[in-house]
């Protein structure tokens, strides 16, 4: 199908051309056109290089090429050519921060993640310093977040040295850059359980341990550690296992302590609640340790109205539609109702917030936002009430 209006496409083109050009060596033209757009030709071909190598062809730059000056939400070439090339931590911070666009700050780190490798290895941990320091102080829809993840996890990477990282990350401000910290200490968490739970398929072990295993898709470090031991895996395992991480187990061992921690100061102090990445610490927190410690925590602390308020907040976001070429089409506000019912009751929630929304003591934005959860909710049931 995409093919056959491809070959429309040129044929009109080339007929028009034909019929209003004089003197137009069409071939020679098909040939320019089809290196500036790659897409008429075939569609075997990156559109993230396109937009990575600020070529025409890519949506995301081809009005660039014919304005005078760059829309608000735009990245500069010189900046991200400068900020990639950059080795003076404050510099770095100064160009990350600068903006408190959202839709700008889209995508510059798009456009830096799309560009990570071309980060000179002499800058790397310089670069990596600012961007754990600043990365939660960008502004950034929720879920762009994952670029600053995808960016760390690359240089590390790239690194290549299991000390070098652990040095870099156990001197962190944790307080500062807790969730970025714990974002990438989570993910090196994920990737041991997915490999040791291929070894527990591989080795034999008794039914009723396997059973145990079930239970949990993911398991603690302290369970990793028994597996490890039950499973007796080697050394030679392990380090096989390691080659492919940016920390040890035992390092992930530590900083997982650490995470554990740095939550329970933040819940002492009253801060865990109001943490824009609630919704993922907890989540991260369950597995750590147990869901039961997380609901009880929530069970002792969220429970009157501007409480259940905040809480519900933490599972909202404007959440930024893309095109395939990397446009931003549009941004919709959406609550994880599927996530939120993890911890809550949906029902005694909801009724809760309808009672919020009819009492006059409270402020209209309050109510608006009351609003906006009711009619999201509705939507939610009627799309899923048939699963529900």
């Amino acid at each position: 199908m995409v093919d056959s209006i491809k070959k429309e496409t040129t044929a009109n083109f080339n007929k028009y051309v034909k019929n209003n050009l004089i003197n137009v060596d069409l071939e020679s033209m098909n040939k320019v056109l089809n290196y500036l757009f790659p897409e008429l030709k075939s569609s075997n071909f990156s559109i993230d290089e396109l937009t990575q190598n600020n070529r025409i062809g890519s949506s995301h730059h081809f009005y660039k090429y014919f304005s005078f000056s760059l829309e608000s939400n735009d990245v500069s070439v010189t900046l991200l050519d400068n900020l990639i090339n950059c080795n003076d931590e404050n510099e770095i911070s100064k160009m990350l921060t600068k903006s408190k666009n959202y839709d700008y700050n889209h995508f510059l780190l798009r456009q830096l993640c799309l560009s990570k490798h071309n980060i000179p290895f002499e800058n790397i941990e310089t670069f990596i310093k600012s961007l754990i320091k600043n990365g939660e102080i960008i502004h950034l829809y929720r879920d762009d977040f994952k670029y600053i993840y995808y960016i760390l996890n690359d240089l590390f990477t790239r690194i290549n040295n299991h000390d070098k990282t652990f040095e870099i990350l156990m001197n962190s401000d944790f307080e500062n850059s807790f969730f970025t910290i714990l974002e990438l200490v989570y993910s090196v968490f994920y990737k041991y359980n997915n490999e040791f739970s291929k070894l527990e398929k591989d080795l034999e072990i008794d039914s009723k341990q396997k059973n145990e295993l079930k239970k949990d898709i993911i398991i603690s470090s302290k369970q990793m550690n028994k597996l490890k031991n039950d499973l007796e895996i080697s050394s030679n395992q392990l380090v096989k296992i390691e080659e492919d991480m940016i920390i040890t187990f035992k390092q992930m061992s530590e900083l997982e302590k650490i995470m554990i921690n740095t939550i329970k100061q933040y819940c002492e102090n009253g801060n865990l609640l109001n943490h824009p990445r609630l919704k993922t610490i907890l989540s991260y927190w369950k597995n750590f340790e147990s869901t039961d410690v997380v609901k009880k925590y929530l069970d002792e602390n969220v429970n009157e109205d501007m409480e259940v308020l905040n809480f519900i907040s933490k599972f909202h976001k404007n959440k930024p539609y893309s095109s395939s070429w990397g446009e931003l089409i549009k941004v919709e506000s959406e609550f994880d109702f599927k996530e939120l019912e993890k911890w809550k009751d949906l029902e005694t929630l909801i009724k809760q917030i309808k009672d919020i929304y009819k009492n006059e003591d409270y402020s209209d934005d309050i109510k608006d936002f009351c609003k906006l959860i009711i009619k999201k909710y509705d939507e939610y049931w009627e799309f899923n009430k048939h699963f529900l």
